[in-house]
């Protein structure tokens, strides 16, 4: 029986979801190809370029067909949302990821410090909605290159790129203090369920034989990892499809498992169980979609019905392993070094 152990990870995996207008990913003066650059170059640290690694093909296989929604799993994944700030569409971004409370930390607005653009860069909505009350972050350059966008002559847009096609001293920094500030907010501990708790919680109904599970989206980032990062369970998702499927089945289990041994409960009498996210989602659509993360970052990929794993994650996977672990190898509620979930 494999169960839950609850433990923080001290160097965790980061996703860094960037948005912007037009993309060009052949373009290496593409600012989101810059950006997406730097964030590579740091350990633990991946971008997420949505028209990058997925297309329509892509959501269609994960039935997932509206954009809201797709941005916003997104968004829930990353440890940071950073969107290069130019037209009126990033403006629509700004503005989704700000009307949500739980986002409202991992935001940074990067912009041209002047006005170049088809807006003004931080219009008086976006200040007066998501910066002036808010915890969103915000950074201008001064250093870029003005194009005018003529593809299209029924919409014609400036667009920037950075100087020399590099971040300067000042954005990195503004950029790393923003990461920084972000990697305190990651919890993926599961506790019983209290008055004010809605995230990685549980309640159980022994009237109902029921047992309701609420998880944000960095604990089934979490778990997901240390599943396929586990040689008992590799057996069993080699294939891509196959592997959407039985890696739900091992959760519910494994967290079925967790609570029971804790709450001495008789696991038989107890088969009704729910998995939602934090927004009320079933746990199936927002966990493939983290696959297909994995996989179009190149953490991961499926080869002749087999998983495997990028060198580098390789080495980043250690401390998620055991996150997870035989009830027979550890007593889970054994507190060791200090450590106390509770």
């Amino acid at each position: 029986m494999y169960i839950y152990c609850g433990k923080k990870i001290k160097n965790p995996i980061y996703i860094h979801f960037l948005c912007g207008c037009k993309y060009d990913k052949y373009n290496n003066s593409d600012k989101r190809n810059v950006v997406a650059k730097y964030i590579d170059s740091k350990k633990y640290n991946y971008s997420l370029i949505l028209e990058k690694q997925f297309t329509f093909r892509h959501y269609n296989k994960m039935n997932l067909d509206d954009l809201g929604e797709i941005e916003l799993f997104a968004s829930y994944y990353a440890s940071t949302i950073i969107i290069l700030h130019e037209t009126y569409s990033t403006a629509a971004e700004t503005a989704l990821f700000g009307s949500k409370k739980a986002l409202h930390n991992k935001i940074l607005v990067i912009y041209p410090s002047k006005k170049v653009t088809e807006v003004n860069n931080i219009g008086t909505f976006l200040y007066m909605a998501y910066f002036k009350t808010k915890k969103a972050k915000k950074v201008s350059y001064n250093d870029f290159k003005r194009i005018l966008n003529e593809e299209n002559k029924n919409v014609r847009y400036y667009m920037t790129s950075f100087n020399e096609d590099r971040l300067d001293s000042y954005i990195k920094e503004k950029i790393d203090t923003h990461f920084n500030n972000n990697k305190q907010n990651i919890d993926i501990s599961l506790r019983k369920k209290y008055i004010n708790q809605k995230r990685n919680c549980y309640s159980v109904s022994r009237k109902n034989k029921k047992i309701s599970i609420n998880l944000d989206y960095q604990f089934i980032f979490s778990i997901i990892l240390a599943i396929i990062s586990n040689k008992h369970f590799q057996n069993d998702i080699r294939d891509f499809n196959y592997c959407i499927t039985n890696i739900c089945y091992i959760i519910k289990n494994i967290l079925m498992d967790t609570i029971c041994n804790k709450e001495k409960l008789d696991k038989n009498d107890f088969q009704n169980i729910t998995v939602k996210t934090i927004d009320k989602k079933d746990i199936n659509k927002p966990i493939k979609f983290c696959i297909n993360i994995l996989v179009g970052i190149g953490l991961l990929k499926f080869s002749s019905r087999k998983i495997v794993f990028s060198r580098k994650i390789a080495e980043e996977l250690s401390e998620y392993r055991n996150i997870i672990r035989d009830e027979k190898e550890q007593d889970f509620f054994e507190v060791k070094n200090g450590d106390n979930n509770e």
